[in-house]
């Protein structure tokens, strides 16, 4: 465990001490299993963040994790556009573990950089992903349809930047995070006690981001 936290920032440390600890407040204040089994999706999303902003590939192996905990969530919510990111999610994070493994070399990531122009095409194929799947999750009775239809585009496209291992990947994480909250937020308006975690998941998250942009921009600096 030791040899562990050393990889990490101080910074790192004290943000992922201070994330249990809210986890922890919340799902005792919510006082349901849900609000546990919440706990244990949003903690395991942490480690991953806090892994992925060192590039490190055993981050793939705690997200799987956490999906496979906030698929439950899904189903309980009918939120079908996220159901359906938790299984893309699974699988491309599967394939992406192997992918990482390949570009590193000496226990270190590769980052790229790319153009001006494939951010902006990037950001025009997340739009027109999103209108496809407004439509389609409004043929099947979805709640909250355009912010479902928004967060499985910007996952996505968070997921082609993984791929191409870029920092832009942390930004489009951040309009993730976004969406999430709102998601999660209307949730709880409707008397969802454990939505309560995920609002205060999202907002943490955004934090870890902006962690990860940080780090992996000396990452790129430093090859």
């Amino acid at each position: 465990m030791k040899n562990i936290l050393s990889n990490f920032t101080v910074f790192q440390r004290v943000l992922l001490i201070f994330s249990i600890v809210a986890y922890t407040i919340c799902a005792l204040v919510i006082n349901t299993i849900d609000g546990w089994i919440a706990f244990a999706s949003c903690l395991t999303f942490a480690i991953y963040l806090v892994f992925n902003a060192n590039a490190k590939w055993i981050s793939f192996v705690w997200i799987i994790v956490s999906y496979l905990i906030y698929m439950y969530f899904n189903i309980k919510e009918v939120y079908w556009g996220e159901f359906a990111t938790s299984v893309m999610s699974i699988a491309i994070n599967f394939v992406a573990m192997l992918q990482w493994k390949k570009h590193t070399s000496d226990n270190k990531l590769k980052i790229n950089r790319i153009s001006a122009l494939e951010i902006v095409l990037t950001t025009l194929s997340m739009l027109t992903i999103a209108l496809c799947l407004y439509f389609l999750l409004n043929a099947i009775n979805s709640e909250l349809v355009i912010l479902n239809a928004l967060s499985f585009s910007v996952i996505i496209v968070e997921y082609y930047l993984t791929f191409r291992r870029t920092v832009w990947k942390y930004v489009f994480g951040i309009i993730s995070a976004i969406v999430y909250i709102l998601l999660w937020f209307f949730a709880m308006q409707s008397i969802t006690d454990y939505a309560l975690i995920f609002v205060v998941n999202g907002f943490l998250n955004i934090v870890w981001y902006v962690d990860g942009i940080v780090q992996w921009t000396k990452l790129s600096n430093n090859k």
